[in-house]
């Protein structure tokens, strides 16, 4: 199985006084100390030690720009040189791969020791040599026992190019105790906050989108706001905005909010606040409480200074009231709570209760069937329903076993009449329109379409066809009987002029008491008919 590319580098090295041969020996490691063979599925530890020959060594190394091997950047070979009679020197340098020829080792290096990648190393502390007992103040560690850090501390992980193996780094804090107060023992970790404006946060920070390592995630607690106008006294958790600038998405007090240097807060004052959005995907929001309590969601205005749902700001609250439960699904009853201007509760324009389903209107907290609207003695009240548009209907409809018998309302047309619609035969055996005029099925008619000397075809809203003039024969046609079935049509002269010769012919489609039309031929003659939906009668 061949291994990734290699090079063979070369390194020489002679006594400048002397010009004889050095003697000693050279270690070469990877840098990490792992690489990882991704295409033959080898891991590639440790290194080589080897011996000066004349002065000399040769060795193949897999070169750091190698395709296959991870980690893909950041790889390099150290060098660690033990030179009889001097002090030992580690230098770090990069292989490419080039044109394959061998390569000198301080072609590699660079020729400076004192730079970062080639400098002499300690073997001395302190002036002690050979096997030295070092002290944490002998390479600036803290003591077991505790001490003060003053500057950075970082936990490094490494990463080989897999996920099979744990690099993680970690830091495990323990403790055996309660945080109790006063004493907060079990604390073992403490975030000190020295000023009033403080922020004690802890970050967490993404460094792999090539931006460098930027923060997108806090959660901390402080005192007093950025502009120090207030005081949050709240543990948070914040997120930056479009502009990189942190904003509050969760808090939860640790203090009255707006006292300075608060410490400690009532029960009942707790809260946590979402700023923007507080969703529930797919999984219900719950508000409990023991039975016998209310149980509110709360809806409140907000100047800037009250937060934590202060009476004194409530608007609206839907409540599981206070009722006792005994049984039989009763107590716990549905309420939506109205709050004056200073927050207290005017009363409960909704109300559901939770035995039998029944919902009061209007204050009724005692609904006697399903849809019970305004309570008793309480003045007076009316539902109304607004169709927007005569393009529009609204109707209030009555079912059987979800089928609609009937509905009244008003229709989709071009009118405000009022109708009571048979649903079921598909017509309007009741109608009142907005002149007053009432029309219903078979029994009477109240409408009145005045007909000025011309020949006209009766409309199935109309009911009275009044002739108002005639000079000569005119025609009244009605309407399809079928169309018309139920009703009933009066067509009167009310000029006073017909005779034999201005004669006003009624007629249609359907026979009229089995013949094809009927004739008014006499001063103020009428005629009355009706459909039955295949004819038409008179009577």
């Amino acid at each position: 199985m061949a291994l990734p590319a290699t090079r063979v580098v070369t390194g020489k090295y002679t006594n400048p006084a002397t010009q004889t041969a050095a003697t000693g020996f050279v270690r070469l490691t990877p840098l990490p100390a792992v690489w990882t063979d991704t295409v033959n599925g080898e891991r590639l530890p440790g290194g080589v030690e080897l011996d000066l020959v004349a002065g000399q060594w040769s060795q193949a190394l897999i070169t750091t720009d190698a395709a296959g091997v991870e980690p893909g950047t950041n790889r390099y070979w150290q060098i660690e040189e033990h030179i009889d009679g001097q002090p030992v020197a580690a230098g770090v340098f990069a292989l490419p791969t080039g044109d394959g020829s061998p390569v000198r080792v301080a072609t590699l290096l660079d020729p400076d020791p004192g730079v970062p990648q080639y400098a002499p190393m300690v073997l001395s502390v302190n002036g002690e040599v050979g096997v030295v007992v070092l002290v944490p103040a002998d390479i600036g560690a803290l003591a077991a026992d505790g001490g003060t850090l003053t500057g950075n501390l970082t936990v490094a992980s490494s990463y080989d190019g897999t996920t099979s193996s744990d690099s993680t780094r970690r830091i495990t804090l323990q403790s055996y105790q309660r945080a109790t107060y006063p004493g907060h023992w079990g604390e073992p970790l403490r975030l000190d906050l020295l000023r009033d404006d403080a922020k004690a946060m802890i970050a967490w920070r993404e460094g792999y989108t090539g931006n460098g390592l930027r923060s997108v995630a806090w959660i901390g607690a402080h005192g007093k706001s950025n502009d120090g106008l207030s005081w949050h006294n709240h543990i948070s958790i914040e997120v930056p905005d479009l502009s990189g600038a942190l904003q509050t998405a969760l808090e939860i007090p640790y203090a009255q909010f707006n006292t300075p240097n608060g410490f400690g807060i009532a029960a009942a004052d707790v809260y946590v606040r979402a700023v923007a959005k507080l969703i529930a995907s797919g999984v219900p929001l719950i508000v409990e409480g023991s039975p016998g309590t209310n149980r509110d969601l709360v809806f409140g205005s907000t100047d800037g200074t009250n937060v934590g749902g202060k009476d004194a700001y409530k608007r609206w609250a839907i409540r599981a009231d206070s009722v006792a439960e005994t049984g039989s699904n009763a107590g716990s009853d549905l309420r939506w709570i109205r709050y004056n201007d200073l927050g207290a509760a005017i009363d409960s324009p909704i109300y559901g209760k939770r035995s039998n389903g029944f919902i009061g209107l209007g204050g009724n907290v005692s609904p006697q069937v399903q849809l019970d609207i305004g309570a008793a003695n309480s003045g007076s009240w009316e539902a109304r329903l607004n169709r927007g548009a005569t393009t529009n209907s609204a109707g209030l409809s009555f079912a059987t076993n979800a089928v609609v018998q009937w509905t009244v309302g008003m229709r989709n047309d071009s009118t405000n009449d009022l109708h009571v619609r048979d649903n079921v035969n598909g017509r309007t055996p009741w109608k009142v329109r907005t002149t007053g005029a009432v029309e219903a099925g078979l029994g009477f008619a109240r409408g009145r379409t005045a007909v000025a000397d011309a020949n006209y075809t009766i409309l199935t809203t109309d009911s009275r066809i009044a002739v108002t003039s005639i000079t000569a024969a005119r025609v009244i046609t009605l309407p399809n009987v079928a169309t018309a079935t139920g009703q009933e049509f009066v067509i009167k002269d009310e000029s006073g002029a017909a005779d034999g010769t201005k004669t006003i012919t009624v007629s249609g489609a359907a026979n009229i008491d089995g013949a094809a039309s009927k004739v008014i031929n006499a001063a103020y003659g009428s005629l009355r008919v009706y459909s039955n939906g295949t004819a038409w009668f008179t009577y």
